[in-house]
């Protein structure tokens, strides 16, 4: 069970920042090269995402446009409690933790990037390095995350099934 809908939000409600995998590991391995950044190594460095956070409305674009199942399910906007219910039925869902304390979406970083933070990434890791960073998550890595988790899920059940029919035909002994 999903929640199958998307919660109403205030208009510009934006989700925290987003850092792919990639442009942190791009950013750590720059670290210890003889590039830009290599005067760093030894030293603490704290990475973050320099990406303007990201509208809530953007994301359930980016979700709906991925395809099944949130297309199928058109994503209908529905109010904040009834999506936070929903969410509390379905304990798997993994924002359930984070929303289950305050029984409402967290806010954050509500100020923006710090033009500083910007010319500092470039300073250290240089043009394209940077770039990545202040970039953020986009809707082709969020495409990309939603595949694997879904690839996963899907062939999880696929291996249950034929596993299940197999103990019914009893050419596989059931387990204990």
């Amino acid at each position: 069970q999903q929640t199958g809908a998307f919660p109403e939000l205030p208009v510009g409600a934006r989700m925290i920042r987003g850092l792919c995998a990639e442009a942190a590991a791009t950013a750590l391995a720059s670290l210890a090269s003889s590039g830009p950044a290599s005067k760093m190594c030894g030293k603490a460095v704290r990475l973050a995402s320099a990406a303007q956070p990201l509208e809530m409305m953007r994301l359930r674009e980016w979700l709906l446009s991925f395809g099944h199942p949130f297309k199928s399910s058109g994503l209908p906007v529905v109010r904040l409690e009834e999506w936070l219910a929903r969410a509390q039925e379905d304990a798997a869902l993994s924002v359930w933790p984070v929303v289950a304390a305050g029984r409402a979406l967290p806010s954050f970083d509500e100020a923006g990037v710090d033009p500083e933070y910007c010319i500092l990434l470039h300073d250290i890791f240089g043009e394209e390095v940077a770039a990545s960073l202040i970039e953020g998550v986009t809707e082709r890595a969020l495409h990309a995350m939603l595949r694997f988790l879904y690839s996963d899920v899907t062939a999880r059940s696929a291996w249950r099934r034929g596993r299940a029919l197999l103990r019914a035909s009893c050419l596989v002994a059931s387990s204990a």
